[in-house]
């Protein structure tokens, strides 16, 4: 409290407790400039200034907005500037509580609740000042006012800070609580106050104990509803968490209380926390003197079958039950004796999932309840067990059971038992004798019993592996069981399969075990691979042993790897290879050289030095068959140097070769064998960046330099005899070759290679980027970007571009400046470029170099491009080809700027829509419209280091949507029309799914009449996005199904050729596709009317030319045939 000496002027108060001094006798003064001020002093005021409140200031309104007052004079005491003062300016008066509190008991707004707590907050009133001013309303004696004051009390406690209550604080709003649990008007306030008193550090261990006895004396847990039983368990939650000591005190009273409090809960929100609560006691507490209590109250629930109603809103599943409980059941030894029984009665009365519960739940309960616990009921245990392994109901309960098995064993014979005896011993024995059979079921499950025990304790993994290898091998050398070896092989598979399983969990010392009948074991499979009848089985075999950490030294991995590689080059059939190429790949990750000095030189040996003729469609098949065998065995870095060596020599003696009688099928056989090599090169390269290898960058400058070279050799070369290298699909190969390693490299990696690489191009010095330059002719300057170049050079221009399109945005171009580039580029594209796949690459590059330098670029978007738009695009006099490349030139632009999210897509976007008019241009402005819509395609991706904007393909669609649907619903222009409908079915494959609900509702109509296009892709691309809508349970069950009928008859129109009406396969299998999922998501009485129709026209449809249409016109008929109501 203060005191002021101040001239009133106009005196407003906002319950701000302050008592302002006034020296007699002085009157307002009018005119002077005011502050709202909190003044601050050091030292006591003079006495000799009053006193006054409201009676001293009789009409003014001590409730306004602020309280303004003027500075007279200075006191003794005070520090500061000006007039001795120090203040500061007060953003707001807080509002007197008791006003606060009637507002709130008026209106019960959670504003006026809210600013309470911000008055408490500031430090302008205390908890203690709202209890007194609630007085009146804590103790009505009307129930819902009570109840409503107390409410307001306990959201106080929940929203302040624990810092506004101390320690006295909270003992006595704890002790007013507790009381108020009597009152059963107000008991659901009185929980929630608790509940947030309980996690207050000033709470201590007496409050904890007066809150649990009032609980306990007050609550009576089954005449209440779910919402106040789970606020019940959440303090307890709270008492156990911060107060557990305290609670350990009350010993067993607290524990009967307990069992008491929660027994009977079946609400699945309330037994999650139950479920918490259980856990901390019988891991915290001694509970031997309740432990049969605590076992009724949680065993009772188990297993769980209870299951979410639909829609439900708490998302609480199945398995969160059961995970809560299975902690519970596992949370103490002294469940064992008592849970056992009920484990057993469990496991043989239920089924599906339940019995997963019990087997999972057994599993992970017994390693808990240990041996002693387990012993007595063993054999029982494993008669239930052995019932669910040997006679299961289906193959996930049998691996549930297996699993449990091996837990059953750990527990019975755990890692520190040296000794087998007992058990282990007849169940092993027992399955030794099934196998004398080893093609019969049984045995197949013997073999897995086997390999649960190889899973299970170190001792009797040991005896179980040493008794069953024993009697297989047996087996498998016996002349006269010859026939039944493929299930012989496959048996020890199966006990090779758990050791990999052992060796990965680490439990033992897998080769230490296996040593004694290695040899003899590897001798067993690899004779068995060159044995046709059991060749499967013995590959099987063979994966398994290769992925046994430390189980095969380098000279028995390449003794494998001999036998694998002679039956890769043999074997014709595809599953056969495809296990042989596994087990050699496994051998490349541990033991490279076995197959650098085995498989390779074969493998390569293979490969023809001369393409073999188009029509020898065997010879061409045999070497993609090693090629990709190639591909996919040399990824580690060591076997890759390797391949990259050996195909890039194969690929410049193909190029190379003199052709003794030149013609256009002696050159494409070869083009097609050097693509074959370029294509395994780049999926090699592909499949090593998945993997994430970090050896890639340096083939940057030791790949590419080889490329370039033997490209360059050709496009040099003096002679006009069609070359091999100088084919298109070639360099475009070699170019995503160049993109995939310059991705790879680092900026600075990056600026080295681009530097030289793009010198070559701009001033034809390629010494520095060319492998052997003595080998390429000099005769001819290499001068691709000249007006005049040889088309050969200019067929180049893609490896360049190749490079730029994945570089970083910060790698500085060789230019000054990238408008400069720019600028180049699109001219040369327009006046020099002589076919499409210069014409792409270049743009390809511009729409890279605009993404990743838009803030230094835009004098080209606003110069050179607007005197595109001038000169070409919108001139009807310009050429109609430099017109075509124009247009191309705005989609990639705009691509760039679309993912980027930048505004400037917009003027682009309009200049292809104002050449819709335009008869010569409209039909390729409107697939320019969908091609732009696609956004980054291989270009603008993270890989390739493009700036990419989020959710920018949703922004895109917002702001072009409207412009079509409007000239789409245009009818007094027919023609106008059909072209914004034409741009409709070009966009709309492109526009991402999850913005199809807020569209499709609007466009519906529109879709249904693009469905009558002339374009058969445009077309379509609308029976595709039918397709997505069929199959999203929302889509279908509002949008499609109000327009299903219609849908129909469109779809079923395009589902076959129509005389004198484009089609593609693309298209009727789009459609067809489509009437496959409507029965499932449309209501048979809707489209009942449609059946025959329907079955009649796909009936058409299935004798379609083509495979595809016909396998899709299949299922689509039988999907209406079952159709039905």
């Amino acid at each position: 409290m203060i005191d002021i000496k101040v001239k009133v002027q106009g005196l407003v108060v906002r319950g701000y407790h302050v008592k302002v001094g006034v020296k007699r006798g002085v009157s307002g003064t009018k005119g002077r400039d005011t502050r709202l001020c909190r003044l601050e002093c050091s030292a006591p005021l003079c006495p000799n200034f009053a006193t006054f409140g409201a009676s001293d200031v009789a009409g003014h309104d001590i409730s306004a907005p602020c309280w303004s007052f003027i500075l007279l004079s200075t006191a003794p005491g005070f520090t500061g500037v000006g007039l001795g003062i120090t203040y500061s300016t007060l953003m707001s008066a807080p509002v007197s509580m008791d006003r606060l509190i009637r507002t709130y008991m008026a209106s019960d707004g959670d504003e006026d609740l809210q600013e309470v707590v911000t008055a408490i907050e500031d430090g302008n009133s205390t908890i203690l000042l709202l209890i007194r001013s609630l007085g009146e309303y804590l103790t009505s004696t009307e129930d819902p006012v009570r109840s409503k004051g107390l409410n307001l009390l306990s959201e106080v406690l929940s929203r302040i800070s624990q810092s506004k209550i101390n320690v006295q604080a909270t003992r006595v709003l704890t002790k007013f609580y507790v009381e108020k649990l009597e009152d059963g008007h107000v008991l659901i306030a009185a929980l929630k106050g608790i509940l947030s008193l309980a996690s207050f550090p000033q709470f201590g261990d007496e409050e904890a104990v007066e809150v649990w006895q009032g609980l306990v004396k007050h609550v009576k847990m089954r005449a209440h509803v779910q919402s106040t039983r789970f606020v019940v368990f959440q303090i307890v939650n709270s008492l156990l968490t911060s107060r557990q000591d305290a609670l350990k005190a009350l010993g067993d009273s607290f524990l009967s209380e307990y069992v008491e409090l929660a027994n009977g809960e079946k609400d699945p929100r309330n037994l999650l926390q139950a479920f918490t609560i259980d856990r901390i006691i019988l891991t915290e507490f001694d509970t031997k003197s309740r432990i049969d209590d605590l076992f009724d109250i949680t065993f009772c629930y188990f297993p769980i079958s209870w299951k979410p109603p639909p829609g439900d809103p708490y998302g609480i599943s199945t398995d969160d039950l059961r995970n809560s409980l299975r902690l519970c059941l596992s949370a103490t030894p002294a469940f064992g004796p008592l849970a056992m029984p009920t484990f057993l009665e469990k496991l043989s009365a239920t089924v599906g999932p339940t019995k997963i519960d019990t087997l999972v739940s057994m599993r992970v309960c017994f390693p808990v309840y240990g041996k002693v616990a387990l012993q007595p009921v063993a054999q029982k245990m494993w008669d239930a067990l052995r019932m669910e392994i040997f006679q299961p109901l289906n193959d996930e309960i049998q691996a549930y059971s297996l699993k449990t098995l091996i837990s059953f064993v750990q527990t019975l014979y755990p890692p520190t038992n040296a000794e087998v005896d007992g058990l282990a011993v007849e169940i092993t024995q027992e399955c030794l004798g099934l196998l004398k059979e080893p093609e019969r079921d049984q045995a197949k499950y013997a073999i897995k019993t086997l390999g649960a025990f190889l899973e299970s304790s170190p001792a009797v993994a040991k005896y179980a592996l040493e008794q069953s290898l024993t009697n297989l091998l047996r087996l498998f050398r016996d002349p006269a069981e010859m026939s039944v070896r493929g299930p012989v092989l496959d048996a020890i598979t199966g006990l090779l399969g758990s050791l990999r399983r052992a060796a990965d969990d680490g439990l033992y010392d897998v080769p230490e075990f296996v040593a004694p009948k290695k040899d003899e074991l590897l001798s067993c499979f690899v004779s068995s691979i060159r044995t046709t009848s059991v060749r499967k089985n013995a590959l099987n075999g063979l994966l398994e042993i290769v992925q046994i950490p430390g189980l095969l030294s380098e000279e028995e991995s390449t003794f494998m790897a001999q036998g694998c590689s002679e039956i890769l080059l043999k074997e014709s059939d595809e599953e056969a290879q495809k296990i042989t190429l596994q087990v050699l790949g496994k051998i490349s990750l541990t033991a490279p050289k076995a197959l650098e000095d085995t498989c390779l030189p074969l493998l390569f040996g293979q490969l023809p030095d001369q393409a073999p003729p188009l029509e020898a469609d065997d010879k061409r098949e045999e070497y993609w068959r090693i090629l990709s065998a190639l591909q996919s065995l040399c990824l580690e870095p060591v076997l890759f140097q390797v391949l990259v060596v050996r195909l890039v020599s194969k690929l410049d003696i193909i190029c190379a070769l003199r052709i003794e009688a030149p013609g256009p099928s002696v050159t494409e056989a070869s083009a097609a064998y050097a693509h074959a090599i370029l294509e395994t090169l780049k999926r090699a390269i592909q499949a090593k960046i998945d993997a994430k290898h970090n050896d890639l960058p340096k083939y940057l400058d030791q790949l590419v330099p080889h490329l370039f070279s033997i490209f360059l050799r050709a496009a040099l070369s003096p002679s006009t005899t069609p070359q091999v290298a100088s084919s298109a699909v070639l360099i475009l190969d070699a170019s995503r070759i160049i993109t995939l390693l310059t991705q790879t490299s680092s900026a600075i990696e990056q600026t080295r290679f681009i530097t030289n690489f793009f010198s070559a191009y701009d001033t034809g010095n390629f010494t520095p980027v060319t492998y052997d330059a003595s080998r390429i002719s000099r005769d001819v300057p290499f001068k691709p970007f000249e007006t005049n170049a040889p088309s050969k050079q200019k067929d180049l221009v893609p490896l360049l571009c190749g490079s730029i399109i994945a570089l970083y945005k910060e790698v500085q171009l060789p230019v000054d400046s990238p408008v400069t580039l720019l600028d180049r580029l699109s001219a040369w594209c327009l006046t020099s470029a002589e076919s499409v796949q210069q014409r792409d690459a270049v743009l390809q590059a511009v729409c890279s170099l605009v993404n990743k330098t838009l803030p230094d670029v835009t004098p080209f978007l606003d110069v050179t491009i607007a005197s595109y738009r001038k000169d070409v695009l919108r001139n009807p006099t310009a050429s109609l080809p430099h017109r075509l490349i124009a247009v191309e030139l705005w989609v990639w632009i705009g691509r760039a700027l679309l993912v980027r999210s930048d505004n400037r897509v917009h003027s682009l976007l309009d200049d292809l829509f104002c050449l819709l008019p335009d008869s010569d241009v409209a039909h390729y402005a409107v697939l320019a419209i969908g091609r732009m819509s696609e956004g980054g395609v291989d270009v603008l991706t993270k890989p390739n280091h493009a700036t990419i904007r989020l959710l920018h393909m949703q922004k895109f669609i917002s702001m072009l949507l409207p412009i079509i649907t409007t000239g789409a619903k245009d009818n007094n222009d027919a023609e106008k029309q059909a072209l914004y409908l034409s741009a409709l079915a070009a966009v709309i494959v492109h526009i991402p799914h999850a913005v199809y609900g807020q569209i499709l509702p609007t466009i519906m109509p529109l879709l249904l009449r693009c469905l009558q296009l002339p374009d058969a892709e445009l077309r379509a691309n609308v029976a595709e996005v039918f397709v997505a809508v069929a199959n999203d349970e929302a889509l279908a069950s509002t949008t499609l199904t109000e327009y299903a009928p219609t849908v129909v008859k469109s779809l079923l129109a395009n589902s076959v050729p129509v005389s004198g009406q484009p089609t593609s396969v693309r298209l009727r299998t789009g459609s067809l596709k489509s009437l496959a999922a409507v029965p499932a998501v449309v209501r048979y009485d809707i489209l009942h009317p449609l059946k025959p129709a329907a079955i009649s026209q796909l009936g058409k449809a299935v004798d379609d030319r083509k495979r595809s249409v016909r396998k899709e016109a299949v299922e689509a008929r039988a999907k209406w045939y079952q159709y039905h109501g």
